[in-house]
């Protein structure tokens, strides 16, 4: 049988707790890629990949809204970043259990971020005066159910997968004792 598990159904965009229900037409999330080289040493047969950090973060999103809070948000320094929450809806179309119920997930992107463009589409009249915007992230943190998955926090040298902190011996290596995320 076909699976059709978390599709998303709906999602909302906020920005420093202000919301962009109904605004909000299209979002992406930051791509997560690790940034590698090949390393082959003697007694290897092969190269193996090995990590050396992640590239740069940013997210995207368009909204038909030509508002004052999110222009004045636009080339603001490092200390005034944005708060930048991403909820969506998911739903699958597999019943679960006796009562028949859809299965239902809720994702949250959570980032600290600073608007680095805003790209206006051409206005028409009658049609929607759509900004396109790109942010440049040094927090993410992605939550399921209420469950942190991933947390990266570049100022802080953070980068947390399912709970486990892939750079805290790092830290302690550094004498890096504070996390700012």
């Amino acid at each position: 049988m076909a699976r059709m598990d978390n599709m998303l159904r709906y999602f909302a965009i906020w920005l420093n707790g202000r919301d962009y229900l109904g605004e909000g037409i299209e979002l992406k999330m930051p791509d997560l890629k690790i940034k590698t080289d090949d390393v082959r040493g003697g007694g290897m047969d092969a190269p193996i990949e090995v990590d050396l950090g992640m590239d740069k973060l940013s997210a995207e999103w368009k909204v038909t809204s030509y508002d004052e809070a999110l222009f004045s948000q636009w080339g603001l320094r490092r200390s005034q970043v944005s708060r930048l929450t991403f909820r969506g809806h998911l739903e699958g179309q597999n019943p679960q259990g006796s009562n028949g119920q859809a299965n239902i997930a809720r994702v949250m992107a959570v980032m600290d971020a600073r608007i680095m463009e805003l790209n206006k589409e051409t206005w028409a009249p009658g049609k929607h005066a759509v900004i396109n915007v790109r942010a440049a992230v040094d927090y993410f943190k992605l939550i399921f159910n209420d469950r942190p998955v991933i947390e990266i926090d570049v100022l802080g040298f953070k980068r947390s997968i399912g709970g486990i902190d892939q750079l805290a011996d790092a830290r302690v290596s550094l004498g890096i004792t504070n996390s700012t995320g």
